[in-house]
């Protein structure tokens, strides 16, 4: 396997990803805007395999605001932020400029750690690469924690710290407080005389710390109430014994303990967000989300200790009941009523009225929010209101103004669906709830009990709504509890009413997907929780978050359209959290395949992936892609159309949403979806063996991709496939035909080994699925006239510098990458053979001849191909081989490699048939100097000898 260049694999992970070696070569002494350099590094990328070559860095400082790095010959990055900020829970700060304004005395006893508490801060200049945290341990120190931004938490002498805050990439060392380890409920419980007891929540640093730190406990006197292989332990404790406890090493953080049930406490346990709390301590920290609603009573008691923020002219607006109820179903503490607690009961609430639109436009609110010089850094958007209901499912000029606000900002926006399913033969529906781009939220009557099996959709008088949109797209997208939601009410501090309808299962759903926002940070999905990574900058695109809510979300059992909890009313089911989490957890922390927007589709193309499945577990594939807004006047509301195509070991094909509407399974067979821009496919009882999936950008008309002058569109891809009882293994391919450089990214994680009530588990190395990834393509067109090749015989080991020329298999080629080109290894880049030379050189042309190019994917202008991969042991592995391939008179092609001889000139850029490949209806191949094109699918099948009137190949005359 192969992977990228270590720079492509960087911009893949927003440049997170961790550095093993870099030298420092030049004077430490600077001038605030000179710039520093760290160059000529070997390193390895965490996030590459061991078949990845050596290369060589450069990362210039540049002052003290930005930096930049490059690898090889390659070009440096774009600059980037070097972030200062200290993000501790009570206040961010600037170490060289402020310290944390929590200085007074009656903190005092928690602003002076004591004597056994050897815990300090290191802030960087830069992103934490593993070189300055191998030198911190060669200087003694024991990293950890991570600390946004740009900080380590590291356990130290005195000694080790005067060592360790003298070197050159050390910004700023100082004491890891007690008072930074404690939520601010518990720091005021250290103020009491009290002798009584009271039960915490205590998360430690790293797996095992936990066991540590009981034993010390037990010799205290301490009552120990949960134990286990879990980070987190519950304890109670007397003030005196908590402000001890604050100041042991492997305290990571001190919460005030409730039980499970916290906001609505059936919705925590249907949703999973209990289970998070549990295993990984997540209530929404960091996150920053928007309700938008009526108004908000203020004085409520849920809200006091992180008050909202407002956004818009109108602030808080008026005390309503509804706004208040719906913001406090996503925010709410549960202060009065631990069963009112919401899923971020953490995070930071944003409020506006949308009587704030009568002044200002729509648009405007949202790109402020997603705006982060203007310091609202949110992360969604939850609306409970909307422009009225409808009952023709058309897309209007609302649904279509919502599209492009979200298309235009990237804003995960979440709108409910209404409570009108009864009326009329298919109800009506919220007339907002019908955009592409957003999710909508349809409800089901839970009877506030947490089987599932009494649920239903019709009860009593009012009736979620729930129908699909009228050029039959799948809607609502998610459906969440329409009955009975403990929420914070406006006749008090202290009161809490039973909220309802589609207008509490929406931020019961926008709840859950700030979670996912959290989960992501932290690096559930690539590498494992701890790295606590600033929400908003991290953040996944929309299409992600949506895709992931979706693919594990838990349907309803129905079948047929006529089933009282059928598709249209259901959607894709109740987000779900814990599934999600715990999907990760047994793939090594990340997803078999998981894409964040980061591959390009060019008209036409085709990214392939590759699965392997022990056929012990479901496989689900979720494909989103962000349209912009449709066309009112048009009965087809997508712009753009992607597809999703699902292929078994057998060559069964699975088409996306193909039976969906009628059952929870997908249907073999059927036709290419050209509705909707969310497909599924869900396979039940899946084959063992290597399964093949596409998306393929079979009409791509608007720019969607707008990072690229080109007409592209970009997209989301979740796979999930489960790990009891076998491997699975994924690829993932992307390819520009108009590129000329070549890359492909490759993960491997380490297994990490943990018990399933573990929160989590050492971290392991970086994957594919990160929040962010950049890839480029290769081209290897094939050349008609051929030209007489002067150049020498490539020899693997030759020192190659860059735009060194060599000739090998009949062709030429120009040396892109010096250190791959030159390698001698058994991973080296032969010129023109495998799947992967074109990351080392660029193809020259061919000699005294015309022949496609082996292992190259077919296109209608040029061929190109590039993968990506990501693998990780442990209960299931992934590796990678992929291509990607694009037609003029199919939107599926196959790679090709064959001994049989290519033909002449009228066979230029068609690909030799390969017995391996599988074709569709369309596809054209040549061999023996003679074209034949598909009628159909086929894999084996010789053209020679099945090109007869009713075969599957047809004769297209010679070459």
């Amino acid at each position: 396997m192969k992977s990228s260049t270590p720079l492509q694999t960087l911009k893949r992970f927003g440049l997170a990803a961790a550095i093993a070696a870099v030298t420092w070569q030049a004077n430490t002494a600077y001038s605030s805007d000179e710039v520093q350099v760290l160059r000529n590094a070997e390193l390895t990328a965490r996030a590459l395999t061991e078949a990845t070559p050596a290369a060589t860095s450069e990362i210039r400082l540049i002052g003290q605001s930005t930096y930049q790095i490059r690898f090889g010959e390659e070009e440096f990055s774009r600059a980037l932020p070097q972030r200062h900020e200290i993000k501790l829970r009570q206040q961010r700060f600037d170490p060289l400029e402020e310290n944390l304004s929590r200085s007074e005395s009656r903190y005092s006893h928690l602003l002076k750690a004591d004597s056994q508490d050897n815990l300090h801060i290191v802030q960087l200049h830069t992103q934490a690469f593993a070189e300055y945290q191998q030198a911190i341990r060669d200087a003694g120190g024991e990293i950890v924690g991570h600390l946004a931004d740009h900080a380590l938490i590291v356990r130290m002498s005195e000694q080790e710290k005067n060592t360790i805050e003298k070197q050159h990439y050390v910004r700023w060392v100082g004491v890891y407080q007690p008072l930074y380890k404690m939520a601010d409920s518990v720091v005021a419980q250290t103020e009491s005389r009290s002798a009584n007891t009271e039960k915490y929540s205590v998360l430690v640093f790293q797996p095992g710390m936990q066991h540590t730190l009981a034993e010390k406990l037990k010799d205290w006197g301490v009552e120990i109430n949960y134990l286990g292989e879990s980070t987190r332990l519950e304890v109670s404790l007397t003030p005196e014994q908590l402000t001890q406890l604050a100041q042991q090493n492997e305290v990571s953080f001190i919460d005030s303990w409730t039980d499970s049930q916290t906001y609505d406490d059936i919705a925590e346990q249907s949703s999973g967000s209990a289970h998070l709390q549990q295993v990984a301590n997540y209530y929404g920290q960091g996150v920053r989300g928007q309700v938008m609603d009526d108004g908000i009573y203020t004085a409520h008691g849920d809200f006091q200790k992180r008050p909202p923020l407002y956004q818009g002219v109108y602030g808080s607006a008026s005390p309503e009941r509804h706004g208040t109820g719906t913001y406090g179903i996503v925010f709410g503490d549960g202060t009065g009523d631990p069963k009112a607690r919401s899923p971020l009961s953490e995070g930071q609430g944003i409020f506006a009225s949308y009587r704030s639109l009568e002044v200002a436009d729509r648009m405007s609110l949202a790109k402020d929010l997603v705006d982060p010089q203007k310091g609202y850094r949110g992360v969604f958007q939850s609306n409970s209101w909307g422009k009225g209901v409808i009952d023709t499912a058309d897309y209007d000029s609302y649904a279509a103004e919502l599209d492009n606000i979200a298309f235009e900002t990237g804003l995960l926006i979440l709108n409910a669906a209404g409570n009108h399913g009864n009326f009329g033969p298919e109800g009506k529906m919220e007339r907002l709830a019908f955009a592409k781009n957003i999710i909508s939220v349809g409800g089901v009557h839970h009877f506030n009990t947490l089987t599932r099996a009494d649920d239903k959709w019709a009860d009593g008088n009012i009736y979620p709504s729930g129908r699909f949109a009228a050029d039959g797209r799948i809607k609502p997208d998610l459906l969440h509890f329409f009955d009975e939601i403990n929420a914070p009410h406006n006749s008090g501090p202290d009161k809490y009413n039973s909220f309802g309808g589609t207008s509490g299962a929406t931020p019961l759903t926008a709840g859950h997907a700030g979670l996912v926002f959290q989960m992501w940070a932290d690096g559930v999905f690539d590498g494992g929780p701890g790295k606590g990574r600033d929400v908003f900058d991290s953040r996944p695109k929309m299409a992600t978050v949506k895709a992931l809510m979706i693919n594990t979300a838990n349907q309803y059992d129905f079948s047929g359209l006529d089933a009282d909890l059928r598709r249209s009313h259901q959607g894709w089911g109740m987000v779900d959290v814990k599934s999600l989490y715990e999907e990760a957890k047994k793939n090594s922390w990340s997803l078999p395949i998981l894409v964040n927007e980061t591959e390009i589709l060019k008209p036409l193309q085709v990214h392939r992936y590759t699965l392997q499945s022990s056929g012990t577990s479901p496989i689900k594939a979720t494909l989103v892609y962000t349209d912009p807004a449709g066309l009112p006047s048009s009965a087809q509301h997508r712009i753009n159309d992607l597809t999703l195509k699902v292929t078994s070991p057998n060559g069964t094909v699975y088409w996306g949403n193909n039976g969906l509407k009628e059952n929870m399974w997908s249907v073999p067979g059927g036709s290419p979806n050209i509705v909707d821009t969310v497909e599924n496919v869900f396979v039940q009882n899946p084959q063992a063996g290597v399964w093949t999936l596409e998306v393929r950008g079979d009409e791509i008309v608007q720019d969607s991709h707008l990072e690229t002058a080109e007409l592209d569109a970009d997209y989301a891809l979740v796979v999930s496939a489960g790990s009891a009882g076998g491997s699975s293994t994924s690829s993932s391919s992307s390819s520009s035909s108009s590129s000329s450089s070549s890359s492909s990214s490759s993960s491997s994680s380490s297994s990490s080994s943990s018990s399933s009530s573990s929160s989590s588990s050492s971290s392991s190395s970086s994957s594919s699925s990160s929040s962010s990834s950049s890839s480029s393509s290769s081209s290897s067109s094939s050349s008609s006239g051929g030209n007489v090749c002067t150049s020498p015989q490539y020899v693997a080991g030759t020192s190659y510098s860059q735009g060194a020329k060599v000739q090998n298999l009949g062709q030429e080629f120009n040396c892109k990458v010096a250190g791959w080109c030159s390698s001698a290894a058994a991973w080296a880049y032969e010129p023109g053979k495998g799947l992967y030379w074109t990351s080392a050189w660029d193809s020259a042309g061919q000699c005294g001849g015309s022949s496609s190019s082996s292992s190259s994917s077919s296109s209608s202008s040029s061929s190109s191909s590039s993968s990506s991969s990501s693998s990780s042991s442990s209960s299931s592995s992934s590796s990678s081989s992929s291509s990607s391939s694009s037609s003029s008179s199919s939107s599926s092609s196959s790679s090709s490699s064959s001994s049989s001889s290519s033909g002449g000139a009228a066979c230029n850029g068609i690909p030799v048939w390969d017995t391996g490949a599988t074709y569709v209806g369309g596809d054209q191949v040549q061999y023996n100097n003679n074209k034949y094109e598909a009628r159909w699918w086929t894999q084996g099948a010789n053209p020679e000898s099945n090109s007869s009137e009713w075969a599957v190949w047809k004769p297209l005359g010679g070459c």
